[in-house]
């Protein structure tokens, strides 16, 4: 059936830069846009109109109310098409487009106002060595055309500059700074440190949410009142959740400052390398160890989603089963950020058991991975025990067995692999208006906001078949919408 027109509330919205390429396949690769071409996709969409939330092909109703910031003769056209077609330096094709856009109140009327938190789109770029564009007969007698031969297939999404960018969020680099008078954290546990490491800001909820619970678990670690924690948005894509002595005059000096940022590709693009292991007391496999290469090594731009360096058959499809290799009974296998800002990976090993019998005791295994690339600024880093005879990230190849590679609780960060979902609120955000002109507002300031949303959730999951990320949630609703 087809879409009613909604009234929407448009802003200005920028490009975000996912983990993997914009574009994928073809019979050559797609180059990423450059800083500069990446403003030529920055547009506006009106305060007020009414349009359908897609399009299914070039240049149509939802389209036509896009107007870009940069008007420069270098970015191309006035239109999407035109813009596309010049920054990937590639023919877009007209067939198999679609734009999209995730937007709230969806359980109110059409005429209720729907405030757009994000646009997506996806396509084809013909092949270099030709424009011709086959026709596929489809089950149902419908032909259906696609990317032919030589084709690449891109997608990507722009988020809005005014309002707090719903997906993945990691710690950043060098977080909580803590004032001298700052509050000190009593729960110290590697299982707190996790659940600081990673949150997803649900729009509807207006609180990020971490793997168990909401802002309250910085209450519980710190022993502190929960007017004592806030959450602060300072971009589109950055927040920080404050802990502060003193609520009633917070300041840098009296509180520990956690801040976040929105999981784009400097985020999530990571080159692991297998650092300690600790077996536990699993029963350990006769066959082979963690020695023999099959996981030395990773890289991801997916936190849920890994290559591994070592791609023989012989170690196995997936995560999953190169870890099951290494012991004698049935294991699950998650993973989670001990520390991101410096690069450090945790591998938990648990006996294949119901969810609630998972427990971090003697039935797991630890394996730690670190992004070499951090090793300039990890100088002080604690990220290895004492144990590991590892005499320098920088050089050694060499994996050598610790007598516990655990994480030690002065590790800052981590969390496991957050499954990113579309979710919808119930009204336009409060103090939202569109700039006639748009320019970035130099300290941007949303309300902050208290305690006051449900704890119960389930955001974060096992992660050997997980995927994460905002872009896969914000494409499949686009591939069910058509």
């Amino acid at each position: 059936m087809p879409q009613s027109n909604l009234t929407l509330v448009g802003s200005h919205f920028e490009r975000f830069i996912q983990g993997q390429p914009d574009c994928s396949g073809g019979d050559s690769p797609v180059a990423d846009p450059t800083a500069d071409q990446l403003t030529c996709l920055a547009f506006s969409l009106p305060s007020n109109f009414s349009s359908r939330s897609y399009d299914n092909g070039p240049n149509g109703p939802f389209a036509s109310f896009m107007s870009f910031t940069n008007t420069s003769a270098a970015c191309g056209g006035s239109d999407l098409i035109s813009r596309l077609t010049t920054v990937y330096n590639r023919t877009v094709s007209p067939l198999g487009f679609g734009l999209g856009s995730s937007y709230n109140n969806s359980a109110g009327a059409d005429t209720d106002a729907h405030f757009i938190s994000s646009v997506y789109t996806n396509f084809f770029l013909d092949s270099v060595n030709g424009t011709k564009v086959p026709v596929i007969p489809q089950p149902n007698g419908v032909k259906a055309r696609h990317g032919g031969p030589g084709s690449a297939s891109c997608s990507f999404s722009w988020i809005s500059t005014v309002t707090q960018a719903p997906g993945q969020y990691f710690l950043a680099y060098k977080n909580p700074v803590c004032g001298s008078k700052a509050p000190k954290i009593v729960d110290t546990s590697v299982e707190t440190q996790e659940n600081f490491g990673i949150s997803y800001y649900p729009p509807d909820i207006g609180v990020p949410q971490f793997t168990s619970g909401n802002i309250s678990i910085f209450a519980a670690a710190y022993q502190v009142n929960i007017s004592a924690v806030k959450y602060v948005s300072i971009s589109d894509a950055k927040f920080d959740v404050i802990v502060t002595s003193n609520a009633a005059a917070q300041s840098a000096d009296n509180s520990c400052i956690y801040e976040y940022l929105l999981a784009d590709r400097a985020v999530v693009s990571r080159n692991m390398t297998l650092i300690s292991y600790d077996l536990g007391s699993l029963p350990a496999s006769n066959e082979t160890t963690p020695a023999d290469g099959c996981i030395s090594g990773f890289t991801t731009n997916n936190l849920g989603s890994f290559q591994f360096t070592n791609t023989s058959i012989a170690c196995g499809k997936d995560a999953q089963n190169r870890f099951q290799r290494y012991f004698s009974v049935p294991v699950n296998v998650n993973f989670r950020y001990l520390d991101l800002a410096d690069a450090i990976f945790n591998v938990t090993v648990v006996i294949d058991s119901p969810p609630d019998d998972s427990r971090r005791d003697g039935n797991s295994a630890t394996f730690v991975f670190f992004d070499k690339s951090f090793i300039p600024t990890t100088t002080t880093s604690t990220i290895a025990p004492t144990s590991t005879a590892v005499s320098t990230f920088a050089s050694s190849s060499t994996v050598s067995q610790s007598a516990s590679a655990k994480a030690s609780a002065s590790q800052s960060a981590s969390g496991s692999a957050v499954v990113a979902t579309t979710t919808v609120a119930d009204a336009v955000p409060t103090g939202y208006a569109a700039p006639t002109v748009y320019a970035a507002p130099p300290a941007y300031g949303a309300p902050t906001v208290a305690y006051g949303a449900p704890a119960g959730n389930n955001l974060y999951k096992g992660a050997s078949a997980e995927k994460a990320g905002i872009i896969s949630a914000l494409f499949a609703a686009l591939a069910l919408a058509f």
